[in-house]
């Protein structure tokens, strides 16, 4: 069990975000068994970002591999399958559906939020179809997300997936997850006093470069709105004048008529 103590030593090994993008899982997929997804954590002050913790290892996206145990047709917006991966959890993978008008569009390669995946649904008809398989029950998968929760239980938020044809491709993929594992999330994260100056510094010119990038905006905009002002004070001017000039030449008119 962990206790509130340890749990707060455990957050205090969370390295600032500036300092995120230099480990080896902020941009990677992850790849997880579905038990190590649930196990991950959640960290105080970085709620709503999508983000969360293996050690002190920041992840945002999550690979899973594994046969899928059951495929649900949820709503018109959502379709669920669920994979089990033998790790003793199982994780319902969230597949999003676009609305008719979307779907219907030549444009649109699927009728999901993923170009590979389309489902078919009719009178007695229910099909998860990706690259033309159509899923079953025991159909293995690699799919990646973004973990999200739905009433307090996390899923996986499907971005991309392939089904795999043979039993070597699936071997494959659970040795490069057993070997990430051993070379990386087995062991905190550790950057030395060098490296953490080095990224401070790169932080502060990245800062700097921001800092210029608006101030040249900022002085954009101003000369936009200059230049506006002037043409309409233009504008406004030679509109003023042709304005007098009518108003006299109207008023020759009438001293005229009175002849």
């Amino acid at each position: 069990m962990t206790t509130r103590r340890s749990q707060q030593a455990q957050n205090n090994d969370i390295y600032p975000a500036r300092y995120f993008k230099a480990s080896r899982t902020y941009d990677a997929w992850v790849h997880l068994t579905c038990s190590d997804v649930h196990a991950l954590r959640a960290v105080r002050g970085f709620e709503g970002q999508q983000l969360l913790f293996h050690r002190n290892h920041p992840i945002r996206f999550v690979r899973i591999t594994g046969p899928i145990n059951s495929i649900t047709d949820l709503s018109a917006r959502f379709t669920l399958f669920t994979i089990d991966d033998s790790s003793g959890s199982t994780l319902e993978i969230k597949v999003p559906r676009l609305p008719a008008e979307i779907a219907d569009s030549p444009e649109c390669p699927s009728n999901t939020a993923i170009d590979n995946l389309n489902v078919h649904t009719a009178l007695g008809i229910f099909d998860v179809v990706v690259d033309d398989i159509v899923l079953d029950i025991g159909t293995v998968v690699s799919t990646k997300g973004i973990v999200c929760e739905f009433r307090g239980i996390r899923q996986l938020d499907l971005k991309r997936i392939k089904v795999l044809k043979t039993t070597l491709e699936e071997a494959r993929l659970w040795a490069n997850m057993s070997k990430f594992k051993n070379d990386v999330l087995n062991q905190s994260w550790v950057l030395t006093p060098e490296e953490r100056a080095k990224l401070d510094l790169r932080a502060a010119a990245e800062e700097e470069k921001d800092r210029r990038k608006q101030k040249e905006w900022a002085v954009y905009r101003n000369k936009k709105a200059e230049r506006k002002r002037l043409a309409e004070e233009k504008r406004r001017e030679k509109a003023e004048k042709y304005e007098r000039r009518r108003l006299r030449e109207e008023e020759k008119m009438n001293q005229g008529a009175l002849i």
